[in-house]
């Protein structure tokens, strides 16, 4: 099995450009990008960048790449190539150790790291090579002055794991592990982060270089864990959670607005018992650029959905303003997964809420359609990529659809593609253009596969 460049079904991360499948957009800036099978890599220049191409039977995508990276991409896809030649030729004679062995070796190791904290661990077969790993820490120890030392000692354990192969490709190369990971405070609020693990994931991921003592390091292996919950959701759950949220977030930003008698607006764009989408809407463009206001995020919405079962976004939208390319306006995107992450570390006191809002903007910003005709390339990239959902579909003449996405796009589609795709509200897609060519198109998933719509950009809702 081979772990290359794009993701449909399974979860595996690596840094590319900003996109993550439940995660809003992917615009050239640094990110992860999940992981599938099979596909091929492609490399050819394009004016003075490159696009890698990744095509594959699920799903076939470009995404530009700066100059200076076209020569590590080059190496890794002959490494790829010569990684699948081999699979055929090398035997390998020992037998992966057991479940129990890779459990052994992980408290090991992290009692010899720390050993004032108990690290516990159970593992079990789980299918043809697969373990299913969970680890688990009695104590509080991901929200006190501890998380970031006993979450590194645990990072650097299965860095080591993988890499190195101590056991027989355990968790490295003929047996791959999916790992639980929760302490004492998760546990009761029945939630846990997932992570697989193997040694192509890390070999993708170029943090795993910059060593524990980086913050691009320690935020790595985070952005690379998936936080899940037990509890299942309901809608109504969504929308109360979704307005407990925007009460603290208007209280939290009042003091902070550059127009104070232009108080924004908070309601509930979207809720499913899956995802939540929250929108703020702001009377004037600059309190919505607001970059105090824009701190203020991770604490009441951090706090508010931290331990809850829904994906999705706070969207910061601005009134519409006329410019020289139209009509344009404020429209970004903050994962609720990423706020809580940032709210935990102001919690565990590891950030203040000042540096926390300083990684938001930097690191966990995403736009969505800011243009009312055209469609949006932010900040001069000639690809965009980013997730959404399904917002509205209103039924119109001629056997058509209009589709509203969170992202703030609407797009015409037809009955038969609204059929064949299975698209209801909630639905996540991947919406994607390229300016050079001026197409843009949305893409989705039934049963694991792609399903590429008909859909033709019409403007911003």
């Amino acid at each position: 099995m081979r772990w290359i460049l794009f993701y449909l079904r399974d979860k595996l991360t690596f840094k590319v450009c900003q996109l993550r499948l439940g995660e809003p957009s992917c615009s050239g800036r640094v990110g992860y990008l999940f992981a599938g099978l099979s596909a091929k890599i492609n490399i050819f220049p394009v004016k003075r960048r490159s696009v890698v191409r990744m095509s594959g039977p699920r799903m076939s995508v470009g995404i530009f790449i700066k100059p200076a990276t076209r020569l590590l991409i080059g190496v890794v896809a002959l490494l790829l190539s010569a990684s699948a030649n081999m699979q055929g030729q090398v035997k390998i004679n020992a037998s992966p150790e057991s479940p129990d062995a890779v459990c052994s070796y992980i408290t090991s190791k992290m009692m010899h790291t720390i050993p004032q904290i108990p690290t516990l661990c159970s593992g079990k077969q789980a299918g043809p090579g697969r373990y299913d790993i969970s680890i688990f820490s009695p104590q509080r120890v991901l929200e006190g002055n501890m998380r970031r030392g006993w979450s590194i000692a645990l990072f650097q354990t299965l860095q080591v794991l993988a890499i190195q192969n101590p056991l027989k490709g355990a968790c490295s190369t003929s047996v791959s592990c999916i790992l639980r990971v929760s302490d004492a405070y998760s546990s009761i609020n029945h939630w846990y982060y997932e992570i697989p693990l193997n040694k192509e994931f890390l070999s993708f991921a170029p943090f795993i270089d910059d060593g524990p003592a980086s913050d691009n390091w320690y935020l790595g292996w985070w952005n690379s864990l998936h936080a899940e919950s037990e509890i299942v959701g309901s809608k109504g759950n969504a929308e109360a959670l979704g307005k407990d949220a925007c009460e603290s977030l208007l209280h939290g930003v009042s003091k902070y607005l550059i127009s104070p008698a232009d108080r924004p607006v908070c309601s509930i764009m979207l809720a499913t018992p899956q995802k939540l989408y929250i929108v703020v809407d702001f009377p004037n463009i600059v309190d919505s650029l607001n970059g105090l206001v824009e701190g203020v995020l991770p604490t009441p919405i951090g706090k508010t959905l931290e331990n809850s079962i829904y994906s999705g976004d706070v969207v910061f939208r601005s009134s519409w303003l006329s410019s020289n390319d139209g009509d344009i306006r404020t429209f970004r995107l903050y994962s609720i997964k990423k706020l809580s992450f940032l709210w935990q570390e102001i919690r565990s006191g590891e950030r203040s809420e000042a540096d926390a809002g300083f990684l938001l903007g930097n690191l966990y910003t995403s736009y969505g359609q800011v243009s009312r005709r055209h469609f949006s390339f932010d900040q001069g990239n000639d690809l965009v990529i980013r997730n959404a959902a399904v917002d509205k579909l209103t039924p119109i003449a001629n056997a058509a659809v209009m589709m509203d996405l969170t992202d703030g796009s609407e797009w015409k589609i037809s009955l038969e593609t609204l059929a064949k795709c299975r698209l209801v509200a909630g639905k996540s897609v991947l919406v994607s253009g390229v300016k050079e060519t001026g197409k843009s198109s949305v893409t989705t998933t039934v049963n694991g596969s792609a399903c590429n719509t008909d859909a033709t950009f019409v403007g911003a809702w």
